[in-house]
């Protein structure tokens, strides 16, 4: 008793996030283990089926051939080497993968402490606590720190980066300087975050414009030169981390490049889905927007996958590489009809917003338990469920058909909540830059992330979209308590 008196409320706050985003990470690690452990067909957790198996054979090729090859002698482009080479090297010094996981876990315990500073920054601590408290306990944020997976190791080094560059009072020039290292590490780990380093620097000047519009006296010379220096720094920051990477890819592939994979995802999935969308509204059967991502077995994509091989071959000049020239292919079919297109994308990140990581964790359970359900879209699953809900077979599987909606049915309406509140928040508070910068957050990787939008790839932008909820969520009840005693 005597040492909870001693420890202020924020510390004993803190602790208990710690704790919570701790305890809900080992309990996750222990339970997939153990199905992993009963399956002679699963991989041994925390391997798992898809990108997790890839970063661990990316990094047994860089143990081997003492390069990024795979096979020897053949660069390796597809990812850059960030994770993998982590991988490699808690690997070489332990002879296993599962200390990375400690790692994730301890990361994720320090950003759900962020998260609260943060959060507390806008709304007392009774709202403070829950974005972080959600962060620490939403499913697929928990599986993606407690196995060999990107998301959530990247998800905590971009919410250490944004503490570090906007609410950190380390000297100015110095916290930038780290900002550049770290981002570039996160984007050597997912390069969605490489357009950040133009973000980050223009969020910052529009913080000191705001602050400078109601400066009494006005800025002078030396404050101005003080924000050159520390964009500078935060650029020369990422740019030791990045350029080797990019002139390595330059000399070996004739792109001087972070990654191919952003141009290959617009042609190849976006692109892809809207020429897909586009031909299907001309047939007897069209789809919804929303749904023509989760139908990739239709014909239809067979005949435009014919049209993009044809389409990239034209554009490639004999002897070049097509991979350098899908973004270029991708930007041409956009451009055609780029309203319509426009529509598409915005469409498809609906889900971005609304998708269940109850859905996601169980379909991980079932890969682990059943070996089924590795390429079956959600979104199909929950339609599946309601059309037995609405032509039940029996009373058997009528019920379980609700036992198995009811949860995600709920997350999907808390996530509209969330959104909503949000919203609020950006409307009620637009001048001011914290939400601002949460706002720019949320959209951005809402924004590129695209049609591929699912719970999953909602991870970096979860902390951000939450406290904006949590800012929405008090603004509204201080406008109700004050008209109420008005």
């Amino acid at each position: 008793m005597k040492l909870f008196e001693r420890l202020s409320p924020d510390s004993a706050i803190i602790a208990i996030l710690v704790a919570v985003t701790i305890c809900a990470r080992l309990i996750s690690f222990a339970y997939l283990s153990s199905l992993a452990s009963a399956n002679p067909n699963a991989a041994q957790y925390p391997l798992v089926a898809g990108d997790s198996s890839y970063y661990a054979h990316w990094a047994d090729a860089l143990l081997a051939n003492h390069a990024y090859e795979d096979p020897k002698g053949v660069p390796l482009r597809v990812q850059p080497p960030g994770y993998p080479a982590l991988l490699a090297g808690i690997k070489t010094v332990t002879g296993s993968v599962i200390p990375v996981v400690v790692l994730q876990i301890l990361l994720a315990a320090f950003a759900a402490m962020l998260i609260y500073r943060m959060a507390l920054s806008l709304v007392p601590r009774a709202f403070a606590i829950l974005p972080a408290l959600v962060y620490g306990i939403d499913p697929m944020v928990v599986f993606t720190d407690s196995a060999v997976m990107t998301d959530g190791l990247f998800s905590a080094l971009i919410v250490c980066i944004v503490y570090l560059a906007f609410f950190s009072r380390v000297k100015s020039v110095a916290r930038w300087g780290l900002a550049g290292l770290l981002l570039g590490i996160a984007t050597m780990i997912r390069p969605i975050s490489q357009f950040l380093i133009v973000v980050f620097p223009a969020m910052y000047l529009l913080r000191e414009w705001l602050a400078a519009r109601y400066a009494e006296p006005p800025l002078v010379a030396n404050e101005n030169e003080s924000r050159v220096k520390s964009i500078v720094v935060f650029i020369m920051g990422c740019a030791i981390i990045l350029l080797p990477w990019m002139i390595r890819n330059q000399y070996t592939f004739g792109s001087f490049e972070i990654s191919v994979l952003g141009p290959h995802n617009l042609l190849y999935n976006d692109a892809r889905g809207f020429l897909a969308w586009r031909a299907l509204a001309n047939t007897p059967a069209p789809l919804p927007a929303i749904l023509v991502m989760r139908h990739v077995g239709d014909p239809v994509f067979a005949e435009v996958d014919k049209e993009i091989a044809a389409g990239l071959a034209g554009i490639t000049p004999p002897g070049g590489n097509p991979a350098n020239y899908e973004g270029k292919l991708a930007i041409s079919y956009i451009m055609r009809d780029p309203v319509r297109y426009a529509y598409f994308h915005a469409v498809n990140t609906l889900p971005f917003f609304l998708s269940s990581s109850v859905a996601s964790y169980g379909q991980i359970v079932r890969q682990l338990r059943d070996n089924e359900g590795f390429f079956a879209p959600v979104t199909l699953s929950i339609l599946d469920s309601l059309g037995k809900i609405r032509h039940p077979e029996n009373a058997s599987s009528f019920i379980g058909a609700v036992r198995t909606l009811a949860p995600i049915a709920l997350e999907m309406f808390w996530w509209l909540i969330v959104a909503l509140l949000a919203l609020a928040a950006l409307v009620l508070r637009r001048g001011n830059f914290t939400i601002i910068l949460c706002a720019v957050l949320v959209l951005y990787f809402a924004a590129l992330t695209g049609p591929m939008s699912n719970s999953r790839y909602r991870i970096p932008a979860e902390p951000y979209l939450l406290i904006l909820a949590v800012t929405g969520a008090h603004m509204l009840i201080s406008r109700l308590q004050k008209h109420h005693v008005n």
